[in-house]
């Protein structure tokens, strides 16, 4: 039965969080797939023997608990107690286990891997240490096993897989966990003589999302430093930025790293100018070192916000593969920024990128390869841009499409279609990365580089223009014979059209990031430019709120 201050602690619980969750809006993030994680293999379960007299009436018990709890609770439970029929998990001899101790620490803390507390049930311990042959000590050893289950069974899942699948958030991208044993997993964890290296295998291994992580645990540590108590934008605005007004604002400056500590109130005007452009450049903002009514916005706006980004993007960070079979390249959207990567994650290329507006040609997030690269490419104009745009401009003035180089062609099926020829002024520019996609999205050149030099990026149709196309291909093409930065840029530059199929084809993931830790040890917090942040977040408060309900039933069902 469960101790009135564990049915004290669900109440709790549910009254505070599902019923705060239901508040929430929002809708779906993004789905489909590429490339599949070969099934992670855990050693045989060992079951072991009977190790005491009690432990006949303890499965007994465990079995009775776990047919007690709702249908959907009981079907999860009986398929990892039936491997091992009904052995605890948590319980060695008459006593817990010391993997039990691990996983009750490994569940408070576990909003240090960017998971939330709420969403566990920390079952209350036995009351005595070593199990008795009573029926009510056995029932408290055996309830405190499954209830254990119940959070761990969630936490490795959720370590391992995230807490939303990349299906649920609208996300192109292969989910990984198909193929993951959540059951064979847990009876390892249980069964480890090194339970803490166990679980911490099960994330993500690479350096952006270790770099990630620890960037959010520093950022936990500065909530109760976080100067309070901001003037209004209006009343400070002009004011000088070393005056008595601006105190808050250089704290902040200070807390983040912006500003050096050290140098404390007495900062010279132009040293926390600086700073602020520093934090402007973090946070997508055009940097002018001035204290606009933007940078004060992000500025004064609480840390629990920045928080919430790196906790969305470790989540991001589960759905991908652990491996690749070739080092691939990662284009982050909101960061309007692309990297190539070797084959232990570590940037070998950085270049900026221009991505889809934010109003109606979003970049989808998804997963493909490069498979070919064309050279001098011509453009297809997809029928929405025809029928949209060049049309109507080409009914306005006649001589607008022959000017900019379109000419009309006849399609597969016998229809009329425009396209652009080659050349520089051709919207590809003088190179394609061919990636097969539903989306019809892929990488390429661009005869406007100046845009390059603006801060916020999105200003494609969808599809992804590089900064430096030429670098790009050389590095994706370093294992294909004759092929230096110099015979490309003279195929670039030539006068023909040309496609190069790969020996390989390179992983690319388009992936979607606000908040994270860079290779230069930086934290970014960027604007969530196509409401993708707001969306992940309303189905995890959506999860928690299941989860919560959840408990609150396995208590119901308990204390009857």
């Amino acid at each position: 039965m469960l101790t009135p201050s564990l049915q004290a602690k669900v109440l709790m619980f549910t009254r505070k969080y599902v019923t705060a969750t239901m508040k929430w809006p929002g809708r779906l993030c993004l789905a489909v797939a590429i490339h599949f994680l070969s099934p992670v293999a855990y050693g045989e379960i060992s079951c072991g023997v009977a190790s005491s007299d009690l432990d006949v009436p303890l499965r007994a018990s465990i079995e009775q608990t776990v047919r007690a709890l709702p249908a959907q609770v009981s079907a999860r439970l009986t398929t990892f107690y039936k491997k091992c029929d009904y052995m605890p998990a948590w319980i060695a001899g008459s006593q817990l286990s010391m993997q039990s101790v691990f996983v009750e620490d490994s569940l408070r803390h576990s909003e240090s891997k960017g998971l939330r507390m709420t969403d566990y049930l920390i079952p209350e311990r036995p009351q005595s240490q070593a199990m008795a042959n009573t029926e009510s000590s056995i029932r408290q050893f055996s309830e405190y096993d499954v209830l254990l289950t119940v959070a761990a069974l969630r936490l490795v899942s959720d370590l391992r897989c995230g807490r939303v699948s990349p299906k649920e958030a609208r996300a192109d991208i292969l989910d990984t966990c198909e193929a993951f044993d959540v059951t064979a997993a847990l009876w390892a964890l249980a069964q480890s003589s090194h339970p803490e290296g166990d679980l911490s295998s099960l994330e993500p291994s690479a350096p952006g999302y270790t770099r990630t992580k620890a960037g959010m645990e520093r950022y936990r540590n500065l909530l109760s430093r976080a100067p309070k108590n901001y003037l209004a934008f209006d009343e400070i605005s002009g004011a000088e930025l070393t005056s008595p007004s601006m105190t808050p604002i250089r704290q902040r400056l200070a807390l983040e790293g912006d500003l050096a500590e050290s140098s404390g109130d007495g900062n010279s005007g132009t040293r926390v100018e600086d700073a602020l452009g520093s934090f402007q450049e973090r946070h997508g903002i055009f940097r002018t070192g001035k204290l606009d009514r933007a940078t004060y916005a992000q500025l004064s706006s609480p840390i629990e916000g920045e928080l919430r980004q790196l906790e969305l993007t470790l989540e991001r960070w589960r759905w991908i593969e652990r491996s690749f079979p070739r080092p691939p390249v990662v284009v982050n959207i909101p960061e309007f920024r692309l990297r190539a990567y070797d084959e232990h994650l570590n940037v070998t290329l950085n270049m900026k990128v221009i991505v889809g507006g934010a109003y109606h040609k979003h970049t989808p997030v998804f997963q493909n390869s490069i498979s070919s690269i064309v050279f001098r490419p011509y453009w297809n104009v997809p029928p929405s841009i025809q029928n949209r745009e060049l049309l109507p401009l080409s009914r306005k003035n006649p001589t607008y499409l022959s000017r900019h180089g379109f000419e009309f062609v006849r399609g597969e099926h016998g229809e009329m279609r425009i396209r652009q020829r080659p050349g520089e002024a051709n919207a590809l520019g003088l190179i394609k990365f061919s990636l097969p996609n539903t989306h019809n999205v892929y990488l390429h050149d661009t005869p406007t580089p100046q845009l390059f030099d603006k801060v916020r990026r999105d200003f494609s149709h969808g599809c992804i223009r590089v900064q430096n196309p030429s670098a790009l291909a050389a590095w994706i093409m370093r294992d294909e014979t004759g092929w230096d930065e110099q015979r490309i840029e003279g195929s670039m530059h030539g006068a023909t059209t040309f496609t190069v199929q790969l020996g390989q084809a390179t992983p690319v993931l388009i992936v979607y990031a606000t908040g994270f830790v860079a290779e230069d040890g930086i934290a970014y917090f960027l604007p969530d430019i196509y409401g993708e942040d707001r969306q992940l977040e309303q189905r995890l408060h959506e999860v928690t709120r299941r989860r919560n309900h959840e408990d609150l039933m396995i208590a119901h069902e308990l204390v009857r």
